[in-house]
């Protein structure tokens, strides 16, 4: 599978968007369970679950704020504990 890159969430009046960089591709969309009144820890978490089950691996990501209701983060596959 090729190398998870980064994650990108922000949150629009419409509700939580995303964009995941895998290799070199970008996936897009917006997390349709994740409430706009959420806070941005619940949306991150929602984004790394959603990539989880999308990929069947464990992401580890280290967030940062880009500006008021942007995230970005480094992020990548690790081996999951046996």
């Amino acid at each position: 599978m090729d190398p998870l890159t980064g994650l990108v969430l922000y949150r629009t009046p419409l509700g939580w968007r995303f964009a995941v960089s895998v290799g070199g591709g970008i996936m897009d969309g917006h997390l349709v369970d994740t409430p706009l009144t959420a806070d941005e820890g619940e949306a991150q978490a929602a984004l790394v679950g959603l990539v989880e089950e999308w990929s069947g691996r464990t992401v580890e990501a280290t967030w940062r704020t880009e500006q008021p209701d942007w995230w970005t983060a480094d992020a990548r596959f690790v081996a999951s504990p046996r």
